[in-house]
């Protein structure tokens, strides 16, 4: 009602209100990112362009200020303290860089992964939306992360897809590559084709990294 009559201090005081007793996890999946999808296919484009900058800046917000659950960090120190060698310090888990390829701009999906991995103890390197394969390939030298994950939300035609995949893995190469969203979906024979790999949600993306991880460390 408020995002109706462009009040968006109204807009934020609901999506306030709506965040009172829940986690990250539970508020990102069942408030912020259903609200983007339905006001996508509800509003004209200013009122939809100004609710989903509220949720994107809700999702920016969770992601900024999200901290390890007390329960793990105390996992974490254990593990630490007994001197297991895959925990040099607290919270050192996989790095994931995430992107929106060239040209696409609709980063609540990609925003909503990185809550989601972020939760799980991954760290996590935004680079957000319409990211072109030269500011990967920066970016990878300088995190030097353990995954790439690109949200394709936009659709192209064949070889618009190809030429924007192969742009990116090439930047990123030798960090896996994993891609997900609509604008990927319609493309899987190509992208499995270029080597890359395709996940619906963040548990199949780090599903994904273990098995990548399982066959570089295999004899």
């Amino acid at each position: 009602a408020a995002v109706l009559v462009l009040d968006a201090e109204g807009a934020d005081a609901a999506l306030s209100a709506a965040q009172v007793g829940l986690g990250a996890t539970p508020y990102c999946d069942t408030v912020l990112i259903p609200l983007l999808r339905e006001m996508a296919s509800r509003l004209d484009v200013a009122r939809e362009h100004m609710a989903s900058a509220l949720v994107r800046q809700r999702l920016r917000m969770l992601l900024a200020g999200m901290a390890l659950s007390t329960a793990f960090t105390m996992l974490l120190m254990m593990l630490q303290a007994s001197g297991d060698p895959r925990m040099e310090r607290v919270g050192d888990g996989p790095r994931a860089l995430l992107a929106c390829p060239a040209r696409d701009h609709h980063e609540g999906g990609l925003l909503a992964l990185g809550v989601h991995l972020k939760a799980r103890g991954w760290r996590v390197t935004l680079l957000g939306a319409d990211t072109p394969s030269e500011a990967l390939e920066g970016a990878c030298m300088q995190v030097r992360p353990d995954l790439v994950a690109l949200s394709f939300i936009r659709r192209r035609d064949a070889d618009d897809f190809v030429a924007v995949l192969s742009g990116a893995m090439h930047a990123c190469a030798p960090v896996p590559v994993v891609v997900g969203g609509p604008g990927a979906r319609e493309h899987l024979k190509t992208l499995f084709t270029l080597g890359a790999q395709y996940a619906e949600s963040a548990e199949e993306l780090i599903a994904v990294w273990q098995q990548a991880r399982n066959a570089q460390n295999r004899p």
